[in-house]
Formats: structure tokens, sequence, C-alpha cells
């Protein structure tokens, strides 16, 4: 059965930490080919090039989301698990909705944290925290999102990354697919 899962959620919540503990435990990145990693071992796919060390991993290296239906139709081809993760990919409409669409199952996953730690985690990694309040208002949007796609029938789950670990974050999500 095809499955594919959407990981967003704002700057600093641990989107990319999260996508690099799955593709860890589903056996490590085996190649990259046109912009999708591949876990041959786990038939499982990832959008991006995760042996890359970037600032932008996953679908926010692309720089759009009209390219996700796309990479998620050839991967589907090669693998039964195709994930996707991106700030970008928190938003409701054709371009998430779509390749979502594409698989037997799908999932929608939302990592949240409280401002002070988002703020905390900024400082950590670029000195200066949070600039404005554009990173609230994003929660706020991709949260809306996360409703709309649940009430239109699509599978969805969020995580406090302030209260959850990454182990726990990754567990319950390979857990959740294992269950859909």
């Amino acid at each position: 059965m095809k499955k594919v899962i959407c990981i967003t959620g704002t700057n600093a919540v641990g989107k990319t930490s999260v996508a690099k503990w799955i593709i860890n435990q589903l056996g490590g990145i085996s190649f990259v080919k046109e912009g999708v990693s591949y876990m041959d071992s786990s038939k499982s796919a990832i959008l991006g090039d995760y042996t890359k060390n970037s600032k932008f991993l996953g679908v926010d290296s692309f720089g759009c989301t009209n390219v996700v239906r796309h990479l998620v139709k050839k991967a589907l081809e090669h693998a039964d698990t195709v994930f996707f993760e991106g700030e970008k990919c928190g938003t409701f409409g054709n371009n998430i909705l779509l390749p979502l669409l594409e698989a037997e199952k799908s999932l929608f996953v939302l990592l949240y944290a409280p401002q002070n730690v988002i703020n905390e985690r900024l400082k950590q990694r670029t000195g200066t925290g949070i600039k404005t309040r554009g990173v609230m208002l994003s929660q706020k949007q991709k949260a809306n999102s996360f409703l709309k796609y649940r009430e239109i029938g699509i599978p969805a789950i969020s995580f406090d990354t302030s209260k959850v670990t990454i182990d726990g974050v990754g567990g319950g999500i390979l857990q959740r697919i294992n269950n859909l």
C-alpha cells in the first residue's frame, strides 16, 4: 500500500531533525535521483537531497511547492512510502493536497512550539531569535491548514516539540504510518 506523508511547521520546530531521524531509522539514504532521496532497504523516499549539508533541505530547497506533486509521483514509482517536509508545506491548497492524494493513504503532520521556545532555538541557531511576528503568524496559518486537512478527511497529527523529543515525534510518526 502506497503512503505519502507531509511534515510541516515554522522555523525551529524540528522538521529537518525529525526527517533526518526518520531517514536514519529507515536505513539511511541509498541514493539520490532527480531531487529525491531514496532509502532502498525500507522502500521509502523523501523529497530533497539529504546527503547535502545545506541550510535548506526538503521542499524548502526547491523554493516552491509546485514541484511536489511531480516529485511524489516519481518517487512512488520506486518507493512505497514517500515523505516530504518543509515550512512551505504548511498551506492548504492543491500544491500540498494533490501530492497527499497520490497514494492510497496519507498523513499530514504539524510540528509546533511556543514562541519563547522558537525564539531560544533561533537564538542558538542564528544568534538573533525571532525578528518579526511573521514566525508566529506562520505557525497560526499552519495550524489552520492542519484543521482544514483534517476536516476533509486527511489523517492529521500534531506534536508540540517543546514537550516531545525528536525520538518521540519520529517514533510517533512511524507508528501512525504503520496504523494507516
